[in-house]
């Protein structure tokens, strides 16, 4: 994120004053005071510029620019602001693998919960999920089960990813006189 002050002067000492900012996820878009110290701003001159990013939703770029806005005072001076260019905007949310769990898995197995996020643009801030990336997961209690992932980058942007996995109840194997009931005959 660009933040500075431009400054443009005409020749009667028009000033317009830029600071280049944005909320978390959004586009950079200012609207800042245009004054002139000597004449005054001109009318119906808006009393500020807005200069911002057309940087879509989805997407994130270390080179957006803005637009241009032009200000004039009483005396018929202008001066423009803008473009200003090279900003990032972080706008993508960042991106979640889960690698295990998944699929079915047998009651007592041992399986390593395995996870990662990253980022592109601003960073990843947060990723955790149900269980933390290297611990053991729990797959006693079989049935259908859901484990989430949720990630934040530097800016705000939040994602989510749900992995569903399986973990099978336990079958009998051999043994016995095949009559089910495990035990010797006499």
């Amino acid at each position: 994120m660009f933040t500075g002050s431009i400054s443009l002067f005409s020749p009667a000492a028009v000033a317009i004053g830029l600071i280049v900012g944005g909320a978390p996820g959004t586009n950079v878009d200012t609207a800042r005071p245009a004054s002139d110290g000597v004449a005054g701003p001109a009318k119906p001159n808006p009393a500020s510029l807005a200069l911002n990013t057309p940087v879509p939703a989805g997407t994130e770029t270390a080179s957006a620019t803005t637009a241009s806005a032009t200000g004039g005072d009483l005396a018929g001076n202008c001066a423009t602001a803008g473009p200003v260019t090279g900003l990032k905007v972080d706008r993508l949310a960042s991106s979640i693998t889960i690698t295990a769990p998944a699929g079915t898995y047998s009651a007592g197995q041992l399986v390593t919960v395995a996870f990662a996020c990253s980022d592109g643009g601003s960073g990843v801030a947060t990723c955790v999920g149900t269980q933390s990336a290297g611990s053991l997961l729990n797959t006693l209690l079989t049935g259908s089960h859901s484990f989430v992932v949720d990630a934040t980058d530097r800016v705000g942007n939040h994602s989510r990813l749900m992995a569903t996995y399986t973990v099978a109840a336990p079958t009998c194997q051999g043994g016995g006189d095949g009559d089910g009931d495990h035990h010797r005959h006499g």
